[in-house]
């Protein structure tokens, strides 16, 4: 059995780790003894099964099916999927399934109009063909531009949608809406 360990970190292959469902959580089990995923006394100790983890992407944009940290419920790093495609495909589909609810974004398919009032920003736009409203505290920090043209926007709860591409937005006016906090 091949294990690959590299300063504490597991590196989890369908070889020595199953991902499974459990009720809407996603559980692992080890294929290999727990006590020989180690490298030393300071590696966390880990149990032959989780009930339930959770995953978390170290490049969610550009690597987003690689270097995918798998953690217990408490945030302990069990170990550290290094390419999904190596696993299983009904595997895949779980931890791909997972990803997606962690990471949900709606996509904004259009910008309606943006007024500042009272030292906050309302956005009128649509999603998923519904007319939403976001309210932003400062959008020079609320929206972030990444890879190029993509914009993620976060608003006072914290929920996240997505500006798939600047240059494709629905009409030059949605464009120019957003242009000056650019």
């Amino acid at each position: 059995m091949n294990i690959k360990l590299n300063n504490g970190i597991l590196y989890l292959t369908p070889e020595i780790a199953e991902f499974s469902s459990n009720g809407d959580f996603l559980a692992l089990d080890f294929k290999a003894d727990p006590d020989k995923l180690r490298e030393s006394e300071l590696d966390p100790v880990r149990v032959s099964h989780y009930d339930r983890v959770r995953l978390r992407r170290a490049f969610p944009f550009s690597l987003a099916d690689e270097y995918i940290s798998v953690q217990d419920p408490d945030g302990f790093e069990i170990g550290l999927v290094e390419k999904l495609a190596d696993f299983p495909e009904h595997e895949q589909k779980l931890v791909a399934d997972e990803l997606a609810r962690v990471y949900y974004c709606p996509e904004i398919e259009r910008i309606i109009s943006m007024r500042e009032r009272m030292g906050y920003t309302y956005l009128k736009v649509v999603i998923d063909g519904k007319v939403r409203e976001l309210t932003l505290k400062d959008p020079y920090k609320c929206m972030v531009k990444i890879n190029g043209d993509r914009m993620l926007i976060f608003d006072n709860d914290q929920n996240r949608c997505m500006i798939r591409s600047l240059a494709a937005l629905d009409d030059k006016k949605s464009r120019k809406k957003i242009d000056m906090y650019l």
